[in-house]
Formats: structure tokens, C-alpha cells, sequence
């Protein structure tokens, strides 16, 4: 009977022993399996996205956009009336428009359009149209979400790629804009980063504005145009550092667009009133 009874309980614990070690085996191989169709959905569908390289357009500088250059570096103003440019052949399409051999479609043009006015209120509309080409070709590089390897939050959002702390920040220091864009709040602080990260995707105005605002912010805060230009690209801090701003690439990159590309397009939809960056 004693021996019956010894049997069983060894019976028992060597089932209870074989039962714990192939469940650890069992947790670890699904474990395993599950990791790697992760990664192999990673690999498919979060696939880095390879650095874009904006399409620069050649420019020829005469003499007379040499002085406007020179204006834009010195924070000069030039005359009212825009200098001459070089030959501007535009040719309607039905979807937009082209102004030489750079096509503009009719979401484009109606973007830069915006830009140009929401920078005339900060006195900065060739500015603000020139960072919208250089962030998405307004509105035509991306799906408006950029930096996608980066942590949900820290992404760029909309046709200026801006961030949601940038934006909070901008709405900080203008807080009148808070119940304009979030009626529902009644300050900033209690501005959801998901209302903002939405509004920016889906609401170009409040994307352009917010971008246009950030850039006084830095102007008011940098030595020059360049030193805030820079600035709007690698953030205050990291243009304060810098001894050059007029080698960055960014704002080399800028000032060939608002001299080749927004003057031209400007020029033809006679937006220009009056000579402002």
C-alpha cells in the first residue's frame, strides 16, 4: 500500500516536472516566432525611408539678383517694386501651372498662395513660401508625416513638417491662438498632443501658420535672416554655435529656392505688393 502510494506521488511529480519544463520551451518558441514575424513586418512595412534629396534647379545670377541676394543677407530692403528677373516662360496646365520647366499643380500653387499671404502678416512671405518648398515641395514629398523612424511623438507632421512640441510652444507664446484653433481649451497646457499632431496633418492653414510663427520666434531671437534661417532647421541652440550661417546647407538651400522658384511664381500671380523676405 506504502509503495502504491510512492509510486503515485512520484508518478505526480515527474508529471509536474515535464509540464514546467516543456511550457518554458513552449514560452520560449512562441516567443521566438512571434519576434521574428515582427521583424520581418518591420522590415516590410516600416522600412527606413531613404533621406530625400530635393531637386535643385540651376540658377543663373545676373547682376541685378546679385543686389537682391545681397539685400536678403544684409536684412536690406530693396525698392517696392521687384527687380527684373530673368525670362519667365509659364504654361497653364489644367492641373496647374509651369513657370520654367518646374511644374506647379493646382495644390501646390493654391499652398504657396496661402504661404505667401499667412507670411505677410509676420512680414515674411517669400520666407515662409521658401521653407514650404524646401519641407515637402509643398505638400507633394511624404504622406505629412515625416521622421517616421523616430518616436511617435518627436515626428514632423504637415506640408512645414512640423513637430507637436514646436507647435505647443508656438501656441505658448500665442496664446490668443488657443481658442481660435481649440475652442474646447482653455489654455495651451490643456491642448491635447493628439488634437495638435491631428490638426497639423489635416489643417494646412494652422500647419503654416504655426511654421510661419516659429520662424519670428527665431528671428526675434537670431543676429540676421541667415542666423534664422539655420536656427529654424537645427533649432536656436545649434545655430548659436555656429560661426557661419550663410555656409549651412539649409539656408543655401533657401535661397536658391526663393530666388529661382517663389520670385518667379510670385511674379506671375502678381502676389508681389511689396519687397519683403
Amino acid at each position: 500500500m506504502f509503495h502504491s502510494i510512492l509510486t503515485v506521488t512520484e508518478l505526480m511529480r515527474r508529471l509536474q516536472s515535464f509540464i514546467t519544463t516543456h511550457y518554458i520551451i513552449f514560452t520560449l518558441v512562441l516567443t521566438l516566432v512571434l519576434t521574428g514575424i515582427l521583424l520581418i513586418t518591420m522590415a516590410f512595412y516600416i522600412a527606413p525611408q531613404k533621406s530625400q534629396v530635393l531637386p535643385q534647379h540651376s540658377v543663373l545670377v545676373t547682376p541685378v539678383e546679385a543686389v537682391a541676394e545681397f539685400a536678403i543677407f544684409e536684412e536690406c530692403f530693396v525698392p517696392s517694386v521687384y527687380s527684373p528677373l530673368p525670362y519667365v516662360e509659364h504654361i497653364p496646365t489644367p492641373s496647374g501651372i509651369k513657370i520654367n520647366g518646374i511644374h506647379y499643380t493646382a495644390e501646390q500653387r493654391k499652398l504657396m498662395t496661402m504661404a505667401y499671404h499667412i507670411g505677410s502678416e509676420y512680414g515674411f512671405p517669400e520666407t515662409i513660401q521658401s521653407l514650404l518648398l524646401q519641407e515637402t515641395r509643398a505638400g507633394m514629398i511624404g504622406d505629412r508625416i515625416g521622421d517616421t523612424m523616430l518616436p511617435f511623438g518627436r515626428r514632423s507632421y504637415g506640408v512645414m513638417q512640423m513637430k507637436v512640441a514646436t507647435a505647443r510652444k508656438v501656441l505658448r507664446k500665442n496664446r490668443t491662438l488657443v481658442a481660435e484653433y481649440f475652442p474646447t481649451r482653455k489654455t495651451y497646457k490643456r491642448v491635447r498632443d493628439e488634437e495638435i499632431m491631428i490638426l497639423l496633418i489635416q489643417d494646412d492653414e494652422f500647419n503654416i501658420n504655426m511654421a510661419a510663427l516659429n520662424f519670428v520666434i527665431h528671428r526675434s531671437q537670431s543676429k540676421n535672416w541667415a542666423h534664422a534661417i539655420v536656427g529654424y532647421n537645427t533649432g536656436q541652440r545649434g545655430a548659436n554655435k555656429l560661426s557661419s550661417h550663410k555656409d549651412h546647407k539649409y539656408y543655401t538651400q533657401i535661397v536658391k529656392k526663393l530666388i529661382s522658384e517663389v520670385r518667379p511664381f510670385n511674379q506671375l500671380l502678381q502676389l508681389n505688393t511689396k519687397n519683403t523676405k
